[in-house]
């Protein structure tokens, strides 16, 4: 619901854009839309803003917002009454049906009546004096619309006697929960005043975060939920009338329902990463496109969901480590090596597929019978190999989609579980650092069989090869592991001919470093 420029918003309603083209919507056609599809839960009307609003306009939107919300909720009093106009039209049709029926019932009769006169009239012009007797159908029909006639009346005193007893409860949004939208843009501050004036209202069965996930920083993200939770927060514990607060007991347990209503945000499920992240700032609901994504895109996710037991959080020893070699990297020009306390980015295949996912379009996976993820319960991985997968995409069948997001749903919902878990566990500090190091893990080594034997550093492409005796000469050894191990005091240093070139000015500064060929 963003301004694309065709018409601006105003404070009685706001444009959007949907299949059907351009409309303006007010929070009285927003009601009778959500009244119309009776839903479980739903966000009320926000004037939501990109990240990129100017302070004045994010201001304006917040002011609409809340006084949206006012108005959303005595609509949605309204609503979980029982319409009259509603029971009036449900009972006309009734009312015409009757009719109708009434009214053929005479037509027949009457032509029976006609269809007699006739017969009597015809037999007394043949001398017969035969008396003709009424058909049985006459009377089982006459019959059979008196009781439909006694069915409905009583029916009609039924549902007349439930509404006047139960009252609140008949209505189209009587079991529907109320979301009281929270703006406020990027910016902090009206964040916190959006959420400060909506924390207490009454009727409000949570709270949605609107806005996020429009242009701003993933890492700003955190800052701005916080923002929204500490509006909340504060409005609830600094009452107005503190004394009253003090000896009432309803502001005690008010205050208590306000700490325990869910917080819902949409537009920040585009990676696992900012799921755990959102759920760490304090959300409790939220919706994922991540799901989606990568399904279209042909991958099936198989990232691990749970630490290994003997994990442990990187230490100051590591990270000083970590600086030592980034120092190094940064005085010997380009470099490829990897520690295991380096943080450097998931290694990938070219076809995109790395340790958190898989490209099953990739056709390395064409002979592949192993399940897309092993030991998933999922229905995809128990009945399904990869190489299936790889055909029904390669065949562009709809199955492929299918198959693909319901493996990616369940393994999200596992996800989710291993986070819950960590929370009842008072561990979710740790199982976020532990799977924010899963993009730091080591570059995986060159693919082929170790060489044997020992080779001498070779120079740039085209130069002569150094000479032992030359100053600053340097070899490299290989082990039974395939990892090679420098010689020397500095120097250039080649790996694999021209695969590496690095300047080092001192080699025993990273011996603890593993060198890699690419």
């Amino acid at each position: 619901m963003y301004e694309f420029g065709a018409r601006p918003c105003t404070d009685k309603e706001i444009h959007v854009s949907i299949h059907s083209g351009g409309h303006m919507v007010g929070p009285e056609r927003y009601m009778e839309t959500v009244a119309a599809l009776q839903p479980d839960m739903y966000v009320t009307l926000c004037d939501e803003v990109p990240a990129d609003s100017k302070p004045k306009r994010v201001s304006t939107s917040v002011r609409r917002t809340t006084a949206w919300l006012d108005t959303c909720l005595q609509l949605h009093a309204r609503y979980q009454q029982p319409q009259p106009q509603q029971g009036q039209e449900q009972q006309q049709p009734l009312q015409r049906g009757q009719q109708r029926g009434q009214l053929k019932a005479a037509q027949r009769q009457k032509q029976r009546q006609q269809q007699l006169e006739r017969e009597r009239e015809r037999q007394q012009q043949q001398g017969q004096q035969q008396q003709p007797q009424q058909p049985q159908e006459e009377a089982t029909e006459a019959a059979a619309t008196a009781a439909l006639q006694q069915q409905q009346q009583a029916s009609a005193n039924g549902a007349a006697d439930g509404v006047a007893e139960d009252g609140v409860g008949e209505g189209p949004l009587s079991g529907s929960l109320v979301f009281a939208a929270l703006g406020g843009g990027a910016l902090p501050a009206e964040r916190q005043r959006a959420a400060a004036a909506v924390a207490g209202k009454e009727g409000v069965a949570g709270y949605a975060l609107c806005g996020l996930g429009t242009g701003e920083s993933p890492s700003a993200r955190p800052a701005l939920i916080a923002a929204s939770l500490a509006g909340l927060e504060a409005s609830s514990s600094s009452p107005t009338a503190p004394v009253a607060a003090s000896t009432s007991p309803a502001s005690s347990s008010s205050l208590q329902l306000l700490s325990s209503l869910p917080v819902f945000a949409a537009g920040v499920g585009g990676s696992p990463e900012e799921v755990l992240q959102a759920v760490a700032a304090g959300v409790d609901l939220l919706d994922c496109s991540f799901v989606a994504q990568v399904t279209a895109a042909g991958y099936a996710l198989t990232f691990p969901l749970r630490p290994p037991p003997d994990w442990q959080p990187q230490t100051s020893a590591d990270a000083s480590a970590v600086e030592a070699a980034a120092a190094v990297e940064s005085s010997s020009g380009p470099l490829t090596l990897t520690s295991a306390a380096q943080p450097a980015t998931t290694a990938s295949s070219p076809d995109g597929s790395d340790e958190t996912k898989i490209n099953l379009w990739s056709t390395s996976y064409r002979l592949d019978t192993a399940p897309l993820l092993p030991g998933c319960g999922c229905s995809a991985c128990r009945q399904h190999t990869r190489a299936y997968l790889h055909h029904l995409l390669q065949a562009h069948e709809m199955l492929a989609d299918v198959l693909l997001e319901a493996h990616n749903t369940s393994h999200m919902q596992a996800f989710v579980q291993a986070i819950r878990e960590a929370i009842a566990e008072g561990q979710l500090q740790r199982y976020q650092q532990w799977f924010a190091s899963l993009r730091s893990g080591p570059v995986l080594p060159p693919a082929g069989p170790p060489r044997k034997g020992k080779r001498r550093a070779l120079g740039p492409p085209g130069s002569p090869a150094p000479s032992a005796e030359a100053e600053g000469a340097v070899e490299v050894e290989e082990g039974a592991g395939g990892d090679s191990h420098a010689k020397g005091s500095g120097g250039a240093v080649a790996l694999g001919g021209d695969a590496v070139m690095a300047e080092a000015a001192d080699v025993g500064a990273v011996a603890a470093a593993k060198w890699v060929r690419v």
